[in-house]
């Protein structure tokens, strides 16, 4: 799911789209932290739900300086998600919003490639890069979330489908919201900026080393599991395709970037 996060100068407001989404959820978090490290708070929080009341919105709704807003989006579709971006931004500037955050994907290099919902992530990332009213922007690409191994299906891909001579770029979901608050932080040097972004790189024979070091996790499935079709086909590209996040260079600007290592040792994997 795209995310979109607004600031409004004049009020520290900012809104977080897809607010109970991995990727939100970890945002607005993120800000909650800064808020409690500073002598009063900095922001004011808008989290964007769908239902207020769902089991996924209550946690957000016991956070300090955090207000839960209900929207009907449904983004099910990449041209549904894509007019919803597009809508969000022509808002910000109608509103005058100074600085909207986009997570995007890293596409792994490839100018066009036959990912439709990385393609409608493209499209908004031309739309906002050329929108001329809009004071600044700050594009994020994450590449493959270190939660998707607590998917059963993903973790035996692992051992068993993976491509060997491929480096596969991960980055922690929190560290998507850290990066998101600190581009507000530090609209200097995040504005304008297009990310790819990662916290490890590793083959997979050194995702197995790491589950077994710091887990003790065995991961030797030698069958590959049946994927739904959309997910076979993002894998498929995947596996033939690398993404270009510089996790060191990721660390130069984001020094709190976690490796795999250190995300399993604080995981639900650890015994």
């Amino acid at each position: 799911m795209s995310l979109i996060d607004i600031m409004v100068s004049t009020t520290r407001t900012i809104l977080v789209t897809g607010a109970t989404g991995q990727q939100g959820g970890a945002t607005v978090r993120a800000l909650v932290t800064l808020n409690q490290a500073a002598p009063s708070p900095k922001y004011k929080i808008l989290a964007l739900t769908r239902d207020a009341s769902s089991d996924k919105a209550a946690p957000l709704a016991t956070l300090p300086n955090v207000s839960l807003n209900f929207s009907l989006q449904a983004w099910t579709k990449p041209e549904e998600e894509e007019k919803e971006a597009r809508d969000l931004v022509d808002l910000a500037v109608k509103h005058g919003v100074q600085h909207v955050v986009y997570t995007s994907v890293d596409y792994c290099g490839t100018d066009e490639n036959a990912l439709p919902a990385m393609e409608g992530k493209r499209h908004v990332e031309r739309y906002l890069q050329s929108n001329k009213s809009l004071p600044t922007y700050t594009i994020l690409r994450p590449t493959g979330f270190m939660e998707n191994f607590y998917w059963p299906a993903y973790l035996q891909l692992v051992s068993s489908k993976m491509n060997p001579n491929l480096k596969y770029k991960l980055i922690a979901v929190n560290d998507i919201g850290y990066t998101v608050a600190s581009a507000f932080e530090d609209p200097a040097t995040f504005g304008g900026k297009a990310i790819d972004l990662a916290g490890d790189a590793l083959t997979p024979a050194e995702t197995i080393a790491a589950f077994k070091d710091v887990t003790g996790t065995v991961l030797d499935e030698k069958s590959p599991p049946e994927l739904p079709p959309e997910f076979k086909t993002a894998f498929e590209f995947w596996d033939q395709h690398e993404f270009v996040a510089d996790p060191a260079a990721c660390r130069k600007l984001l020094p709190e970037l976690v490796t795999l290592r250190q995300w399993l040792a604080t995981s639900s994997f650890k015994k």
